[in-house]
């Protein structure tokens, strides 16, 4: 651990040097990624109550200072990836635009120049497979231990990252790159399953885990079950909701409705 401080530096808001991608001495089985994985292995083997479990696995990457590890990295050392937009913004004449103009003038978030997102990318890519991997080996432990058959999977994440398009990096804003996550839920098997193309929001799964539970939803709590819309029923639902507090100390504070079309951002 204290070489890995030593290699990545406090890497706060503001360090200019958070994005440039490096990769680690460290193997890859010693990484952040591998201990959080490591833990849920640890409690899962151990766990012989005969009451169902609820198992929450949450792993920092990827996410910044980008940090990859091992074979990953040099798999990812010479590969083309694909990039989104790498214009510039067209910044709005209102409380975000300003807010926007606040975060491009932190000079490691304006970055867009091509071989400097690509590597950023390269490194990115590099966790994300690292904690695909180490997800596997979580899955495997559920089904050499016979409940594949009896248990809810579910992946998501808290946000995305810009990397490079408009000409940003990190969070912090309701640009598709930041505000769409991947939502994954593997039902018990054979059971009705399928793509849900109604929007979405995080807090629905909060609801689909108590659903699945047969608990009683929270009251107030907003969010919908999914596991109806899971087996072909309408979700019934047109706009969805975000919300960011903006750059710490700043004072902004954003909400978001959103259709499948449509973002209307309100500060």
């Amino acid at each position: 651990f204290d070489t890995f401080l030593k290699e990545v530096g406090d890497k706060t808001l503001g360090d200019k040097n958070q994005f440039d991608g490096i990769t680690s001495e460290i193997p890859e089985e010693h990484s952040r990624i591998s201990f959080t994985a490591d833990s849920a292995l640890n409690w899962l083997n151990a766990y012989d109550d005969e009451q169902p479990y609820f198992l929450w696995v949450s792993f920092v990457e990827p996410h910044f200072p980008f940090v990859d590890y091992g074979h990953w990295a040099e798999y990812y050392k010479d590969k083309e990836i694909p990039l989104g937009n790498l214009e510039p913004l067209s910044i709005p004449d209102n409380a975000y635009g300003e807010y926007l103009k606040k975060l491009k003038s932190i000079d490691y978030l304006g970055r867009r120049e091509k071989d400097y997102v690509l590597n950023c990318a390269r490194h990115y890519y590099g966790m994300i497979s690292l904690m695909d991997q180490r997800i596997g080996d979580i899955i495997k432990a559920v089904r050499d231990r016979g409940e594949e058959d009896n248990t809810y999977l579910i992946f998501t994440s808290d946000h995305g990252e810009m990397l490079g398009q408009h000409g940003l990096m990190t969070k912090l804003m309701f640009y598709k790159g930041s505000a769409l996550v991947p939502t994954i839920i593997q039902p018990p098997r054979d059971t009705k399953t399928g793509v849900i193309s109604a929007p979405t929001q995080s807090i629905d799964i909060t609801a689909t885990i108590l659903d699945a539970a047969g608990a009683d939803p929270i009251e107030g709590a907003g969010g919908q079950s999914l596991l109806p819309a899971m087996q072909g029923e309408n979700l019934d639902r047109d706009v969805v909701f975000s919300e960011i507090c903006g750059l710490r100390g700043e004072g902004n504070y954003f909400v978001m409705a959103a259709t499948e079309r449509y973002r209307y951002v309100y500060d």
